[in-house]
């Protein structure tokens, strides 16, 4: 009987490791129902290794807007993903949640809920678009709006966080108007809050309540 109880044991623990690897591949998370985060056009998909120098290359060209103080090599972009963002997919509280976006069926960027806090019930919220998309004012401003709607659902249904937060440098002027056109409140002003280029800039701090979605008429 106890051979048996610990054979049953071994079998369940072997499924388990299995099931983890799996999603670990598929690069889906756990905690999430992702059958349920997209609408007609937008959709969150995993970030597979041949996604990712493709992001990188995004984010080095960003560099002015984003809180990243270098240029990322090849090597550091597969670490990073390797240890901090894929094992996140395996864990029942991830630290953040990250996704590809596909709008009409075009990859246009990737985005999703970083930095969170279990304490608190709260995470922020992360979007980059391709190079051209973020210098294209109507389709970024459409691609946000529904991006808003779904990372709302996934932070609020899914994961059950209670607040979504943002910074923006205060020259991002459009990126503060579409974002404030998207159900984001305006909560704060921090003076020159950031270096750049031996200048400082202010940043600009928006949340989202679950209540504050009324505001958007979903």
């Amino acid at each position: 009987m106890v051979l048996y109880q610990r054979w049953q044991c071994a079998i369940r623990n072997g499924i388990g490791l299995l099931n983890d690897l799996e999603n670990r591949r598929k690069g889906t998370y756990v905690t999430v129902d992702e059958s349920r985060i997209f609408d007609s056009e937008l959709r969150f998909r995993p970030i597979r290794p041949k996604h990712i120098q493709l992001i990188r290359s995004w984010r080095n060209s960003a560099l002015p807007v984003l809180r990243q103080n270098s240029v990322v090599t090849a090597v550091e972009q597969r670490r990073y993903f390797e240890t901090s963002v894929w094992p996140q997919n395996i864990m029942k509280i991830p630290s953040q949640v990250l996704y590809l976006l596909e709008f009409e069926d075009e990859v246009v960027g990737y985005g999703g809920i970083v930095h969170i806090s279990w304490t608190d019930l709260r995470g922020e919220v992360s979007f980059l678009l391709r190079p051209e998309l973020e210098q294209d004012s109507s389709s970024k401003a459409e691609i946000f709006k529904r991006f808003a709607v779904i990372v709302a659902k996934l932070a609020f249904d899914e994961l059950h966080l209670e607040k979504l937060s943002s910074e923006t440098f205060m020259n991002r002027e459009e990126h503060i108007a579409i974002m404030e056109d998207n159900m984001f409140i305006r909560e704060g002003h921090l003076r020159g809050h950031v270096l750049q280029n031996g200048v400082r800039v202010d940043s600009i701090l928006h949340g989202l309540f679950p209540d504050d979605k009324r505001h958007s008429g979903q």
